[in-house]
């Protein structure tokens, strides 16, 4: 938290204020009054930049020490009146074409939560030619690989409660 307190006369209006959420974060790094922006889906940068909302100098990048890394949940309720038709759609949710489909740098543009190693050949394809990238955006974003070696899970969520508690009394309130 000294590390977020000495950094302040750094940041947008010096930390007087905060983006309220990710749609003002995003839009102030659209119209250049912050250096950089934060998305939970990874590819996020490419469809900003080929859309024209954020500029083509945009770069995505990951911390060295790792990234969290958001794979979304599937579950079914336990009153759930029908569990195998639920169950039946989650395993349709996490078949490689439907992967593929998620992973599609034209659509949904996320990672899949598949082990690339242990698909096969005709499923890496596939998974390959959804993460095509166009020439022109080929700077934009990092590999999937590069992605994937930086990846840690995403804190429980009774610690990011925990934080959030402490960054406001410590950090935004101070």
């Amino acid at each position: 938290m000294d590390y977020l307190n000495e950094i302040e006369p750094y940041l947008w209006r010096e930390g007087e204020t905060y983006p309220s959420d990710s749609t003002q974060l995003e839009s102030l790094y659209q119209d250049g009054e912050i250096n950089f922006s934060m998305a939970y889906t990874a590819y996020k940068a490419i469809s900003m930049v080929s859309s024209g909302a954020w500029p083509e100098s945009t770069r995505t990048f990951v911390w060295d020490s790792g990234t969290p890394y958001n794979v979304h949940f599937l579950a079914i309720p336990v009153n759930s009146a029908n569990p195998e038709a639920a169950m039946k759609v989650i395993n349709a949710a996490l078949s490689p074409e439907m992967q593929a489909e998620k992973a599609d740098l034209s659509g949904w543009a996320d990672l899949s939560v598949l082990n690339y190693a242990k698909l096969t050949d005709e499923a890496k394809s596939a998974m390959d030619q959804a993460q095509e990238v166009a020439p022109e955006y080929a700077d934009t974003i990092l590999s999937y690989e590069e992605l994937s070696s930086h990846r840690r899970p995403e804190l429980r969520a009774d610690l990011v409660e925990i934080i959030e508690t402490i960054w406001t009394e410590e950090v935004l309130e101070k």
